[in-house]
């Protein structure tokens, strides 16, 4: 299970699943697959705060790897996550649009929590 999900704990890991061993070639190359981990880390954040069951089981938890390795995560967790997370564009697809918005957020001031900011930037 942690094998499956370690791609979206750190952006090496989504590296090596996304390319492999060939490096990005270009700053603006990272820059974009850096967008992508941020979409697809966001994404799987607002899965687990939406679905029932996964939230109340990440209370009182650090982090997402936190949560998987927790003994109350079973294997029916990881199929309730992983049967939201592949259909992105059907039930989920607001989730999925909310966590494309914060992903750029992120990518351009470094934190999604100054994006409604209305004073000076």
């Amino acid at each position: 299970m942690v094998v499956v999900l370690k791609p979206f704990m750190d952006f090496e890991s989504f590296m090596d699943a996304v390319v492999g061993n060939t490096p990005a070639e270009t700053k603006s190359d990272k820059s974009m697959l850096e967008k992508r981990f941020f979409i697809h880390q966001q994404f799987a954040r607002r899965i687990i705060f939406h679905q029932p069951t996964l939230f109340m089981k990440s209370l009182d938890r650090v982090s997402f790897k936190d949560l998987i390795l927790n003994d109350d995560f079973s294997i029916e967790d990881f199929s309730r996550f992983l049967g939201l997370l592949m259909i992105p564009t059907g039930f989920p697809l607001k989730w999925f649009k909310d966590a494309v918005l914060d992903a750029l957020a992120i990518s351009r001031h470094g934190t999604a929590a100054n994006v409604g900011s209305v004073g000076e930037c």
